[in-house]
């Protein structure tokens, strides 16, 4: 645990409240965040590449300001009391911002960690807990003194919910610790902090479970609900059918003993609710609200009968006809990509990421009459790139909706776990793959049997949404991974190399010679050899040379993600050099490499 002393923050009074009857239509909104005030009355959204907050006011229905950010908005914390909110820029160098509600003004902005995410205050509003997403750590900020405790934790922590009496805090993760193959069983999991002694218990989801987007408590602090994915890795990618490749599921957490009561699907027998994300809990603990990132919904469930079925189920995480059972309302929100709620006024309102409008809806809306939208700004004409981003993260063009290209590909990069796609053979799984740079870098599989991302975008349309979509979508899905760049990495210093990362640079140059094929701007030559690392069917295989670029970002590594670290791919999956000369290199020799490589 590192402690941190920042000073009273920097005054930003040139950032003024901007007025929404001037809007700004040369960004996307992406609403990312929403919270809603005390009274209900108002509504702050943050909205991600307009580097802004809007101000909604739920009576009027319309925007009534914008407050503008040095960066690009994370997460929202409003202080018991209105008159603070607190905003995370999810940057590299991330911030968090305080504004005086009174006049939407930044009072202070201090240093954070990198990306931060989610955001929530202590009861008591002494303390703003912050995910920082690819430090792997939470940050603890003290309101009043300005100090920062970091505490460790599992990879990419992302939400996090705190109990009413303020002793513990939960925190999801998006992707999994271990190495692909280990003990049959990967998957995310989820964190619960002891606030007073700032310990950490980590639990385990569900085998295959990944992107744990969201978490919220019960009033009564005895249950957590986490939504996630449910990848089904173990099985070849052959059909889609009733959940075969992926489910979406909810998991709920047993808070008083820090342990996985049970997982539900939230998939319907032959139609799945894609890429669950945001989820609250009612004030009453009747109801959780779920929204549908890939399927544009929002589901409404039954809290005590969803209980009450789990009393007498056998094996609930298999059972498609669970949300059946408890009379789950699947609402149309008719906002694209919806990863945010609140309740507010006596209404859901639903932001979706891809829409400049808002939706309200009744709680027993049944009827889309009861829904309503109202526009929070304009936007600019959609690019292809805006467009493909969309499409890669939209489920309802897959075969009943069961997955998106972001369910294997988050963020466009990868989901830390193996999968058989038969297109090189059958029961011979391979890692996911980032597709950062993936267009610049063919072949786009590591045994190049697709020989470029054109190719794979395709095929993945074909052979995993199992459909055949218009080429105009394919060309749109192009353009926004050829739009992707690399995140600075948390290795390095300032955005530069470190004294380590510099020694290590010479390393891989030099005794090394790992720039004999990772070399050029995205450190790879685009070459297959046989480095001594496949087994099996596919022991003697020559892979693809990959792109170094954003390697901190996609562990585990090999082609069946058999190393947890670089460093064990260097020594101990590297005994006979195949993969560069480090056998004779020192233990410090090694980190400086490591460090080098981890900085790229």
């Amino acid at each position: 645990m590192l402690k941190i002393i920042f000073g009273t923050g920097i005054l930003a009074a040139a950032l003024i409240l901007v007025s929404a009857a001037v809007p700004d239509n040369t960004k996307y909104l992406s609403p990312s965040a929403v919270i809603c005030d005390k009274a209900g009355k108002k509504l702050y959204i943050a909205e991600k590449t307009a580097n802004q907050v809007a101000i909604f006011d739920t009576v009027a229905c319309e925007v009534t300001s914008t407050i503008s950010l040095p960066g690009s908005p994370g997460s929202l914390a409003l202080s018991s009391d209105g008159n603070s909110l607190y905003i995370t820029l999810s940057e590299p160098n991330g911030k968090l911002c305080k504004i005086r509600t009174i006049n939407n003004k930044i009072q202070d902005v201090f240093n954070i960690g990198h990306t931060p995410s989610a955001i929530t205050l202590s009861p008591d509003g002494n303390q703003v807990y912050v995910t920082n997403r690819f430090d792997n750590t939470v940050s603890i900020f003290n309101t009043e003194t300005h100090a920062v405790e970091n505490i460790k934790v599992a990879r990419e922590p992302f939400d996090l919910a705190i109990t009413q009496d303020s002793q513990k805090l939960i925190v999801t993760h998006l992707l999994p610790n271990d190495s692909a193959p280990s003990k049959n069983y990967i998957s995310a999991q989820v964190s619960i902090i002891d606030t007073a002694a700032k310990t950490v218990t980590n639990i385990n989801l569900p085998n295959g479970s990944v992107l744990a987007h969201g978490v919220t408590i019960s009033p009564d602090n005895k249950y957590a609900y986490v939504t996630h994915l449910l990848g089904h890795y173990d099985l070849p990618a052959n059909q889609i059918e009733r959940g075969w490749i992926v489910t979406n599921a909810l998991s709920i957490i047993d808070m008083q003993n820090n342990t996985l009561f049970n997982t539900v699907l939230l998939d319907d027998l032959d139609l799945g609710a894609a890429n669950p994300w945001d989820i609250i809990c009612s004030p009453d603990g009747n109801s959780l609200y779920i929204t549908h990132a890939g399927t544009d919904e929002i589901s409404v469930i039954n809290r005590t009968a969803l209980h009450r079925q789990l009393t007498v189920a056998t094996n609930a995480v298999c059972d498609l006809g669970m949300m059946a059972k408890v009379g789950r309302q699947r609402i149309a929100t008719k906002v694209k990509g919806p990863r945010c709620a609140a309740l507010a006024n006596g209404k859901i309102w639903v932001t979706g990421y891809f829409s400049k409008s808002i939706a309200s809806i009744a709680p027993n809306a049944k009827k889309i009459d009861q829904l309503k939208l109202y526009s929070l700004g304009d936007e600019p004409v959609v690019t292809d790139a805006r467009r493909g981003e969309m499409l890669f993260n939209d489920a309802t063009i897959c075969f009943q909706q069961w997955l998106s290209c972001t369910s294997c590909h988050p963020d466009g990069r990868a989901d830390g776990l193996n999968w058989d796609q038969l297109n090189d053979g059958f029961g011979n799984p391979k890692q996911t793959k980032s597709l950062l740079y993936s267009h610049e870098t063919p072949p786009t599989t590591i045994t190049g049997c697709r020989p470029n991302a054109e190719a794979s975008v395709r095929g993945g349309l074909a052979y995993n949404y199992f459909q055949i979509r218009p080429e105009n979508e394919a060309a749109a899905i192009d353009e926004y991974l050829l739009s992707l760049h690399a995140v600075s990495s948390p290795y390095t210093v300032n955005g530069q190399f470190s004294k380590s990362a510099i020694r290590g640079k010479a390393i891989f140059e030099g005794v090394a010679n790992c720039s004999n094929c990772h070399s050029g701007k995205y450190f790879t030559n685009m070459k297959a050899y046989n480095v001594g690392s496949g087994t099996g069917t596919d022991a003697n295989t020559k892979f693809d040379t990959p792109s170094l670029r954003e390697i901190w970002r996609i562990a585990p590594y090999l082609y069946d993600g058999r190393a947890v670290t670089i460093k064990e791919v260097l020594t101990k999956y590297n005994q006979n050099d195949l993969h560069g000369n480090t056998s004779e290199l020192s233990e410090s020799e090694i980190s400086d490499l490591v460090e080098y490589i981890l900085s790229l």
